[in-house]
């Protein structure tokens, strides 16, 4: 009997280290082909700096790779098991299916181990070095040649405060000026447009002594946002105001200049985003709550407020951030975030919903994101349980048969993971349960289907 064990163990093991070689080679140059070898092919990161972040975003890649390589093997082993009638062998030989494939199963359990590590901790760890090296590679690349930021063709958002288009460049007289036609510069004062400068053509020049962009625009249209000092819409009476009762100025001028910063200068920190957090992070963030301190219900607006965690400053909620808000455990409405905030108080926009005094605001997001890392983890039990008996079920030695079944089996285990982080602002929906339903489906599934091929065969 052990000889059968080590037979299978050496035959999924084996077939795993390959497929999992292969899944993730092809996952990784997808993953990496639009963030990484975009900026290699355009001169922005050098190849050193491309390698490194190849190599810290394998973690990442195998919490995917990993399952569908096992229920690839799996299918695999299985399937040439029984078309060998080496199945009907063991079975003459008085040996259960069950008791056969005992070793496998706990194979599935230490690799759900390692995934649970992985996804918890070692992958969002890795994938938030790849992307602030990138980012530092960038930054560095824009200080030194702050000229290439200005392509044409796409939305500039690396200046903050503004978003720049350009439709078409060429070559000026100095190598550090180039010849812009269709130009459209917005700019945003806390979050907010104010500006909207239209040219049909111009030039700008790279001045490193100021470090700015300076533009000299030709047949220019200026639309301007009438706003207070402190930053409120104010339309006037008997004057045209647009849909959000904000009014409009609009200028035509001949020709303008403009003088915008290096985004080296005042380029915030990266901020972190969802996947690149860890367990410790991710757990303290679903659970923050902010108590709603007062309602301005005619304006849109609430404050919340969030209480020092023992004795440090409270921990407040990036912006921008959806945040969704309960009463008595019972969902009443969902906020976003603002920059505004002093001390333990932050401002936010009121997006759904009435609010009261005393309601609790908390990232929903953020909760059901860590509860679809700890259930896709089970995916190495679930595709165990359920390629055996369907390995055995098609008695195939075909590789593209298995390989097919386990990408269908993949694509459906892990929809559901999707569908309940899509639904995240939908607390009525339970997300948070929705992406646990393929973990219980395929383990309850492969039990009954290997409980069924145990006796039937």
């Amino acid at each position: 009997m052990k000889t059968l064990h080590w037979y299978l163990l050496r035959q999924v093991g084996s077939t795993l280290i390959l497929s999992v070689v292969v899944f993730t080679l092809v996952l990784l140059l997808a993953n990496a082909m639009k963030d990484v070898l975009s900026l290699l092919l355009r001169g922005q990161i050098p190849v050193g700096v491309a390698f490194q972040s190849f190599l810290l975003l394998l973690p990442y890649v195998v919490t995917f790779s990993l399952p569908m390589a096992l229920l690839t093997s799996v299918l695999l082993v299985f399937g040439r098991f029984s078309a060998d009638q080496e199945l009907t062998a063991a079975r003459a030989g008085g040996a259960s299916l069950v008791w056969l494939v005992l070793p496998l199963l706990g194979l599935s359990l230490m690799l759900s181990a390692l995934a649970l590590w992985v996804n918890l901790d070692l992958a969002p760890r890795c994938k938030r070095q790849s992307r602030e090296l990138l980012h530092r590679a960038l930054s560095d690349h824009l200080s030194r040649q702050p000229g290439r930021l200005l392509e044409a063709g796409k939305f500039i958002t690396d200046i903050p405060g503004y978003i720049i288009r350009i439709d078409r460049q060429n070559p000026g007289a100095s190598p550090e000026e180039w010849v812009l036609e269709g130009v459209l510069i917005h700019e945003f004062e806390g979050g907010v447009l104010v500006r909207r400068t239209q040219a049909s053509s111009g030039r700008v020049r790279v001045d490193m002594a100021t470090r700015q962009y300076r533009f000299t625009l030709h047949d220019v249209r200026v639309f301007s946002r009438d706003v207070t000092p402190e930053g409120a819409a104010v339309p006037r009476e008997g004057e045209p105001v647009d849909e959000g009762g904000t009014r409009w100025f609009a200028l035509a001028i001949g020709e303008s200049q403009n003088a915008l910063p290096f985004p080296g200068d005042t380029q915030p920190a990266r901020r972190a985003k969802t996947n690149e957090l860890t367990w410790g992070a991710l757990r303290a963030q679903s659970n923050q709550r902010g108590a709603v301190a007062s309602v301005m219900s005619g304006f849109g607006t609430a404050v919340l407020y969030y209480p020092p965690i023992r004795g440090d400053p409270p921990a407040m909620p990036a912006d921008p951030t959806r945040l969704q808000v309960y009463r008595a455990d019972r969902w009443v409405g969902e906020v976003r975030t603002t920059p505004q905030s002093t001390g333990g108080y932050l401002m936010v926009e009121i997006t759904r919903g009435e609010l009261r005094e005393g309601d609790q605001a908390r990232d929903l997001e953020k909760h059901v994101h860590l509860h679809g890392q700890i259930s896709f983890s089970f995916a190495c039990v679930g595709f165990m349980l359920v390629g055996i008996p369907l390995g055995i079920r098609t008695q195939r030695r075909e590789t593209s048969v298995g390989v097919a079944l386990a990408l269908i089996l993949v694509l459906v285990y892990y929809s559901f993971s999707l569908l309940g982080r899509a639904l995240a602002d939908r607390p009525d929906l339970e997300p948070q349960l929705i992406v646990w339903l393929p973990a219980l489906l395929f383990q309850a599934a492969g039990a009954a289907l290997l409980w069924r091929a145990n006796r039937t065969r």
